[in-house]
């Protein structure tokens, strides 16, 4: 394989791991879009009912709790989602360590192919 089609490869490999890197974030974005319109319907609706409800402090102590644990969850949906986005380019990092690998095997190959040529050669020429 000349240098010409390693640096193909590599431009290839590079493609690939961008490709899949926009589509991780185009994934992600387009989750967290969903999620952020869920959570402010859902605080909208804890709005509306913390209007109706301001009356007690036991009403006020509920609210709270509800929000907590909706603090809680977004907390918890987010880390899930970046979680996802890690995952992801961990395994792009890691396919693109394999490709790198894998190029200096093909180097290694074609200076053990040179060295085996030149000995067929020699030993050709001492025949002779």
């Amino acid at each position: 394989m000349t240098k010409e089609e390693m640096q193909e490869l590599k431009l290839v490999l590079v493609d690939v791991v961008e490709t899949r890197l926009a589509r991780t974030e185009e994934v992600f974005d387009s989750k967290l879009t969903t999620m952020e319109e869920a959570m402010d319907s859902k605080l909208t609706a804890m709005e509306k009912s913390l209007r109706k409800d301001m009356a007690t402090k036991a009403d006020l102590e509920e609210v709270s709790k509800r929000l907590r644990k909706l603090e809680f969850k977004v907390e918890h949906d987010m880390d899930k989602a970046i979680k996802v986005t890690m995952d992801g380019h961990a395994i792009l990092n890691h396919k693109l360590d394999l490709a790198i690998g894998l190029e200096s095997r093909v180097e290694t190959l074609e200076h053990k192919m040179s060295a085996v040529e030149y000995t067929i050669r020699e030993q050709r020429t001492g025949v002779s």
